[in-house]
């Protein structure tokens, strides 16, 4: 397995496993918690169905596989899946976020597409970092890494196709380069502290960003201005709502305080509420870590694998992406 699929089915287990169970509370999943990948549920979907949170990566990936960034392109996608179900399971979508349907209005009425995204603070639900990951690969490829001025300014626009406040923007941006960290070949903690570090000295210099940061539980600093370590958080004070806020604290929390893909993803799946997305952001970055690893009782399990629906749709989009950032990298090369 390849870093692509390893991240990108990373996201689609941790989704599907979440899916069964969204909206439920914390307590309920305290008394029966998930441990396996089952179906019917909140959405009477079959066991190994994945959500909006997969589709809009798959259809992000798929724009980024003819290796420009074309933001008319991947709303065109975007909305291929919200109208007619493409880059779905079964050819059905089930799911959507209201700041997210807005935004596909409004692109459909005439808006450009990084003017689409909502940009009121009541508008940062969590549905562009669900999204986000497959630009990370692309600007590995071309880049090299994450914070370059033009890097952060496309994840910024790519968030702004849905969610165009500063907030949602840092939680991509900060998503992205923890993810860049792993694949780096840092260690858990290793990766989210230097890649948190980096977010807030990036944006040190840009009062909008900065004056956001403090709301961010993982961006929390001690007298020093280091950051809190995340594995000294209670898991009572982590949340784990549709707010990007939250979808973010929940996922790194989970990722430094657990060990291994099915613990990682279960806990996360386990803290209730947005369950599919808390799932797949945290199963994205738990599968770049373990999936690349030697430990096969830290890896995904191969019957999560089997049961995962429309795998090879996954799978041949991760191949049309794979080959485009090996072209990148050989340009970046030439």
């Amino acid at each position: 397995m390849n870093e692509i699929e390893a991240g990108i089915l990373g996201l689609a287990i941790g989704d599907a496993l979440g899916v069964p169970v969204e909206f439920t509370s914390r307590a309920q999943l305290e008394a029966h918690p998930v441990d396996r990948m089952y179906g019917h549920g909140t959405y009477r979907k079959p066991a190994g169905t994945w959500s909006d949170d997969t589709s809009l990566t798959l259809a992000l990936a798929d724009s980024l596989s003819s290796g420009e960034i074309d933001y008319c392109d991947m709303m065109g996608r975007f909305i291929a899946w919200y109208q007619d179900g493409a880059y779905t399971t079964d050819g059905h979508r089930f799911d959507i976020g209201t700041t997210t349907l807005t935004a596909f209005q409004r692109f459909l009425q005439g808006a450009e597409p990084t003017d689409s995204g909502g940009c009121a603070a009541n508008e940062n639900g969590n549905g562009s970092l669900m999204r986000i990951l497959p630009i990370t690969y692309y600007l590995r490829a071309r880049d090299g890494l994450i914070l370059t001025k033009d890097g952060v300014d496309i994840i910024h626009n790519i968030s702004s196709l849905t969610h165009g406040h500063p907030r949602s923007r840092i939680a991509c941006v900060a998503y992205c380069n923890v993810a860049h960290q792993i694949l780096e070949g840092r260690d858990l903690i290793e990766a989210v502290t230097t890649g948190l570090t980096e977010v807030m000295e990036f944006y040190s210099d840009q009062p909008t960003y900065a004056s956001e940061l403090h709301r961010f539980t993982c961006f929390h600093t001690d007298e020093n201005g280091d950051l809190v370590s995340l594995t000294q958080i209670d898991r009572d004070d982590i949340r784990s709502s549709g707010y990007v806020v939250d979808t973010l604290d929940a996922a790194l929390w989970c990722l430094v305080n657990h060990e291994g893909y099915p613990e990682t993803v279960l806990a996360a799946v386990n803290l209730g509420s947005d369950t599919d997305t808390t799932g797949a952001v945290c199963g994205s970055l738990a599968g770049l870590y373990y999936q690349l690893r030697d430990d096969p009782s830290h890896k995904i399990p191969e019957e999560w694998l089997e049961e995962l629906g429309n795998k090879e749709g996954i799978l041949g989009v991760c191949r049309l992406f794979d080959q485009a950032c090996e072209d990148l990298k050989e340009a970046k090369n030439a």
